[in-house]
């Protein structure tokens, strides 16, 4: 991650609430610092409730958003900010499901 992102280890500020789901998982919670560089076949959607939080690929540059997009298999590290948000992970493909085609060639999406 070049050193991009604080690399303070991360910690939650509060009791995080996991709901599993068919295929993935559903979190809600508000944490702290660096969750360091990793992959994982689902993607994944990050969505802050009241500030950015950061994120950073493998030779890219941290970039800061109210919302992310992860595509499946992409190394990535994740600054929490300490933000309260939630977080989904699905092993299947949301962007079949929902028509978006086009935005599979990007690596992470900000919104």
């Amino acid at each position: 991650m070049n050193g991009q992102l604080n690399e303070a280890p991360y910690r939650w500020l509060n009791v995080p609430r996991w709901y599993l789901l068919d295929g993935g998982f559903l979190l809600l919670g508000k944490a702290q610092g660096v969750v360091p560089a990793h992959a994982h076949h689902a993607i994944q959607i990050v969505i802050s409730l009241d500030q950015p939080v950061g994120v950073c690929g493998q030779q890219e540059r941290r970039r800061t958003s109210g919302g992310i997009v992860v595509r499946p298999d992409v190394v990535h590290s994740f600054d929490c900010s300490g933000a309260f948000g939630a977080m989904l992970l699905s092993i299947r493909s949301l962007t079949k499901e929902f028509g978006c085609e086009p935005c599979s060639q990007t690596t992470l999406l900000l919104f």
